[in-house]
């Protein structure tokens, strides 16, 4: 009978982190903050973030991104802390209570 061995990690043991990843999960955040660029000021002002002016779409040269303005930035920065705590995750870093 062969008896088997059992490695446990311990949380100071940095895990290597994965480059492909973390490279695209940071292109989707760089993704994410482009359609707050449009939407936070609007909110500060007291507008709908959501709102864009059909005419602007039209002309614009990034249609895409005044289609993403059209979902709640909440979403964007929900989505943006996600990807920032995968980013740490994959680098082994999580935040502890004491």
């Amino acid at each position: 009978m062969t008896a088997h061995k059992t490695v446990a990690t311990s949380p100071q043991q940095a895990r290597h982190p994965k480059f492909l990843e973390n490279t695209l999960l940071l292109v989707a955040g760089v993704i994410a903050q482009a359609p707050l660029h449009y939407q936070i000021p609007r909110w500060a002002s007291g507008l709908d973030p959501t709102f864009v002016h059909p005419n602007w779409r039209a002309h614009s040269s990034f249609p895409f991104v005044l289609d993403m303005a059209t979902v709640h930035p909440l979403f964007w920065i929900a989505l943006t802390t996600a990807i920032f705590i995968r980013i740490c995750a994959n680098y082994g870093w999580k935040l502890q209570r004491k």
